[in-house]
C-alpha cells in the first residue's frame, strides 16, 4: 500500500455507488479517510456522470491478488483496469523484470490511469484503450489473468490470453441473478477448471458478448398485469436458518444461487421502496410462471404464494431436490469452461450452460445424495 498509495489513483467519486460527490484533487486532506474506508468507490466523470467502473475496496482487492499468485518476472494482464491502482499494485508485485497490460474501455479511465501510473514511475503497466471482448491483445499468452468486472461469456479469445498452467480471476455473473461468484481458474489443455469460487459483487463487463438478462418484478405492478388477486393466496413460515425476522435466512444464499442454476422462472421481486445499493442483497426472490398465472416468493422467513400454486410447488418441488443433494452451495460445484466449439464427456455434469462462445460445465460429488439411502436401510 506504501509503494502505491490508493489516493493516488482517485480523483472524482463517489463513496459505494449512492454516496455524495467528492473530488479529491480539490480537497485531498479532509477526503483521505473517505478514500482509505473500507467501502468501494465509483468513479464518476467530469460532468457528474457516474462511470460503470470502481475502486474496489482495498483489503478486497489485495486479498484477490494474493489468491491470484503474482510473483516477480510474470506477465500479466487486467481486463477492465479502471483506475490503474490494481495495475501498480501487480506491477509493484512483478518488479522490473515482469510486465502488466491493463485493458480500459472507457477512454478517459484509460488516459488519467496512464497519467497516474506514469506520476508513480511504474514503467513496466501500460494501459490499452480497447474491447478486450472483441479485439485482439498484444503480449499474450500471460501468466496471470484478471478480470475486475462480472463476466457473463468468456469470449474465444480469452483461451488464449492464459498461458498453459497460468491462472485467470474472473467474476462470474449468476445465471438470472445479481451478483457473481469470484472464481479462480486454471488454463488446462482443454479449457479451464475451477479451482477455488466465493461470492462477491462487481460491476458488469462491458462489451461484446456479454449481455445477461435478469428478471425483476414487483409483485405488486405484476397482479395487476396478470389479473390476479393482488393478495397472497398462501402464506407458510419458512425461516431458511434466519437469525433475525428482517434478513434472509443463513441458508437464503446457497438455495437462491440452486434455484437460479435450474429454474428458468427464477425471478427477482423488488419492493414498491427502492433499496439502497448495499442492501441489494436483501432482495426477495422465487419463481414466476406467467402462463398460469402464478408466483412463489421467498421473502425473509415466509413462503409467499400469489394466484395459482403451480409456480409455489415447482420451487418446493427444487427445494426437496437442492436438500436431497446435501443443500449444495456454490462452492460444492466443480466448474468446467471450455470453448463451445469444443466436445468434452462429462458424465457426472450436473448441469450444463451455453454462454456464446463457452460452455460452462458444473459436476457434483457422484456420492452427492447417497445420505438418503442410509434413511432407506435405517427404515427398512
Amino acid at each position: 500500500m506504501r509503494a502505491t498509495p490508493r489516493h493516488r489513483f482517485v480523483h472524482r467519486f463517489r463513496a459505494n455507488s449512492d454516496g455524495p460527490l467528492h473530488d479529491l484533487d480539490a480537497d485531498p486532506i479532509s477526503l483521505l479517510p473517505v478514500v482509505y474506508h473500507g467501502q468501494p468507490l465509483t468513479h464518476v466523470a467530469a460532468d457528474g456522470t457516474p462511470l460503470p467502473s470502481t475502486n474496489s475496496e482495498a483489503a478486497y482487492v489485495l486479498w484477490l491478488v494474493e489468491r491470484l499468485g503474482v510473483e516477480p518476472t510474470q506477465q500479466i494482464l487486467e481486463i477492465g483496469s479502471g483506475s490503474g491502482w490494481l495495475l501498480a499494485v501487480m506491477a509493484h508485485l512483478a518488479g522490473p523484470e515482469g510486465a502488466v497490460t491493463g485493458i480500459e474501455i472507457i477512454p478517459s479511465l484509460a488516459d488519467q490511469s496512464r497519467a497516474d501510473l506514469a506520476e508513480l514511475g511504474r514503467g513496466n503497466a501500460r494501459v490499452l484503450t480497447a474491447d478486450a471482448t472483441c479485439e485482439p491483445i498484444s503480449g499474450a499468452p500471460f501468466d496471470r489473468v484478471i478480470i475486475t468486472a462480472a463476466t457473463w461469456s468468456l469470449p474465444a479469445a480469452f483461451f488464449d490470453l492464459v498461458a498453459e498452467g497460468g491462472k485467470l480471476l474472473v467474476p462470474l455473473r449468476l445465471p438470472r441473478d445479481e451478483g457473481c461468484e469470484v472464481t479462480l481458474l486454471r488454463r488446462e489443455s482443454c479449457g479451464f477448471r475451477a479451482e477455488w469460487s466465493f461470492p462477491g459483487f462487481f460491476v458488469p463487463l462491458v462489451g461484446a458478448s456479454q449481455s445477461a438478462e435478469i428478471a425483476r418484478v414487483r409483485i405488486d405492478e405484476w397482479t395487476v398485469q396478470a389479473g390476479i388477486d393482488a393478495e397472497p393466496s398462501l402464506s407458510y413460515p419458512f425461516w431458511f436458518a434466519s437469525l433475525a425476522p428482517s434478513l434472509p435466512g443463513t441458508a437464503s444464499p446457497a438455495f437462491r444461487r440452486h434455484l437460479a442454476m435450474t429454474e428458468p422462472g427464477f425471478t427477482i421481486f423488488e419492493p414498491a421502496a427502492a433499496r439502497p445499493a448495499a442492501a441489494k442483497w436483501l432482495s426477495d426472490f422465487g419463481l414466476l410462471d406467467g402462463k398460469a398465472g402464478s408466483a412463489a416468493i421467498m421473502r425473509a422467513g415466509r413462503l409467499i404464494g400469489y394466484g395459482a400454486p403451480t409456480a409455489t410447488r415447482q420451487l418446493l418441488e427444487s427445494y426437496r431436490r437442492w436438500c436431497d443433494l446435501g443443500m449444495p452451495g456454490p462452492t460444492a460445484y466443480k466448474l468446467q469452461v471450455i470453448p463451445t466449439e469444443a466436445t468434452v464427456s462429462n458424465e457426472t455434469a450436473a448441469l450444463t450452460e451455453v454462454r456464446g462462445d463457452s460452455t460452462f460445465i458444473r459436476s457434483i460429488d457422484a456420492h452427492a445424495g447417497a445420505w438418503c439411502n442410509l434413511l432407506e436401510r435405517t427404515s427398512s
